[in-house]
């Protein structure tokens, strides 16, 4: 019989805990080893039982979640945080990524979505709502018009990109999908994987951190930035 994943829930609103409850009991693959309804409770509790994950909400009574995050991956540095919330404002996203958290779930999309991001972040893989990822990426593709800085000029004419190509290698490095890509950029899957591959080939790139390497070397990202 399989050990059963051990799971923290922080949520101080008792139909949601009870939705999560409910949602993690029917899976039949995780074990619920407490909840708590704000932060002292919640780092007693992930102290002593050490979960593998803990999901969190971000409004809590004596203190944000996106600030109780780091505290309680310093005291069980194995967990893997899952937040799940109503708050979609790109600064609580970027905060709980930079915080550790491998998964930003929002309380309105269907139940399935938490299963997934649990799962995801049980191989080290991060997941987000579409909804969030649609928002990240819209932001990121944002930023061309931005001023940048004039000491670190782009380097794009040196480019052997197209300037489709250059933007399907943007949403790429986000982490979309070849559909989520023809998406936005309302194009079919089967044309965005003809230019995913001649992306590889242009930059002489085997795999996503050679494309990654080669987006940092022509100023298309900037890792300081990078979310």
């Amino acid at each position: 019989m399989n050990e059963k994943t051990t799971i923290l829930i922080v949520e101080d609103h008792p139909l949601v805990l009870d939705g999560i409850k409910k949602t993690l009991n029917h899976s039949g693959d995780f074990q619920l080893i407490g909840s708590a309804s704000d932060g002292v409770e919640a780092i007693e509790l992930a102290r002593k039982h050490q979960p593998a994950v803990v999901i969190l909400d971000i409004s809590l009574p004596t203190c944000s979640g996106l600030d109780l995050c780091p505290i309680i991956l310093e005291s069980v540095p194995k967990a893997k945080v899952i937040f799940l919330t109503m708050h979609v404002q790109l600064s609580h996203i970027r905060k709980a990524l930079k915080n550790g958290a491998l998964g930003y779930v929002l309380k309105s999309a269907p139940v399935e979505q938490l299963l997934w991001a649990i799962r995801h972040a049980l191989k080290g893989e991060c997941f987000l709502s579409p909804a969030v990822t649609k928002l990240l990426i819209g932001d990121f593709l944002g930023q061309k018009d931005r001023p940048k800085d004039s000491t670190n000029p782009p380097s794009l004419f040196n480019s052997p990109l197209t300037a489709r190509e250059l933007q399907v290698l943007e949403i790429y490095l986000t982490g979309a999908s070849s559909k989520e890509i023809a998406q936005i950029l309302c194009l079919s899957p089967k044309t965005v994987d003809k230019h995913r591959a001649n992306i590889f080939e242009k930059t002489k790139s085997s795999s996503p951190v050679d494309l990654l390497r080669f987006a940092v070397e022509h100023n298309i990202v900037d890792l300081d930035n990078w979310v």
